[in-house]
């Protein structure tokens, strides 16, 4: 009896200090990205119908169904705890939410030349930052061996809009798939980045009116990405992902969204997409 009363009030504990720390909104084809201090996460969604994946210290939110009731998610992770209302939206305004900048409080004892003083001195920690700059520095050392190798070039791509991207090089180094890319613009207009999108997807069309499950990936690192390419000209770059597998009946998709500017009269810029098929991935060189 007394360890069920222990137990319970544990509990109670836990839920007394996880207050909704936000309202994190999703959709069927959109993920919202929640980043931790560290990986030592563990989360408990309110219902089936949200799908939630854990990669090292992020959580990716998804939608299973389409205009699911609102839910909650649990999460704890290195003693903090926290607690988020989860929406269906059909398009998010935010995607990222970012709890790794929030300090950690160490308590001493009060100061003991002022006995009339019954203050606490805190002093702030960010144990996460080493620890993710040690990483950063891994990933590109290993990023600037692949660019120093001789291409395979796996996969000769996309021609449009005269830019030429080809995969140079697949390779996986500690749970992490490195993806090395050549891109040439043929044209006399420089290519001004925006930002990439890479989306694991069926590789046939669905039928009209046909609910299909699109998994959004997200990269860890991206080395020699420049901002722009110019005209005439060719860079390789490398996109750092979390270790995946796909099956014959998938592909990953890469979304290139260029960067149209201030003229928001003009829809868009120059999207390539650039998939890649399972077979592509198989071919994976262990460094």
């Amino acid at each position: 009896m007394k360890y069920i009363i222990l137990i319970t009030s544990i509990f109670i504990t836990l839920l007394s200090q996880a207050q909704v720390s936000d309202t994190i909104e999703v959709s069927f084809t959109k993920s919202a990205y929640l980043l931790f201090k560290s990986s030592n996460i563990k989360y408990d969604v309110g219902s089936e119908d949200v799908i939630v994946r854990s990669s090292d210290n992020k959580l990716i939110v998804q939608a299973e169904i389409e205009y699911f009731e609102e839910t909650n998610l649990f999460v704890e992770c290195d003693g903090e705890v926290f607690m988020f209302i989860i929406n269906y939206v059909e398009q998010p305004i935010k995607y990222l939410y970012n709890y790794t900048q929030e300090t950690v409080l160490k308590t001493t004892s009060p100061i003991k030349d002022n006995p009339k003083s019954d203050s606490q001195v805190l002093t702030l920690e960010n144990p996460s930052k080493t620890k993710n700059e040690n990483q950063i520095k891994e990933y590109s050392e290993v990023c600037e061996m692949i660019l120093s190798k001789e291409p395979r070039i796996l996969n000769m791509g996309v021609k449009d809009y005269k830019l030429n991207i080809n995969l140079r090089e697949i390779l996986i180094h500690e749970e992490k798939i490195y993806l090395c890319f050549d891109m040439e613009n043929r044209s006399n207009i420089p290519y001004m980045f925006d930002y990439y999108k890479f989306k694991v997807l069926p590789v046939k069309r669905r039928i009209k009116g046909e609910s299909s499950q699109m998994i959004e990936l997200f990269s860890l690192y991206e080395h020699n990405r420049p901002k722009q390419i110019e005209g005439n000209s060719k860079i390789s770059y490398v996109v750092v992902l979390d270790k995946f597998v796909l099956t014959e009946n998938k592909k990953l998709r890469i979304e290139h969204w260029e960067d149209n500017g201030s003229d928001m009269s003009i829809e868009g810029g120059r999207k390539i997409n650039f998939d890649i098929p399972h077979r592509d991935i198989l071919n994976v060189v262990q460094m």
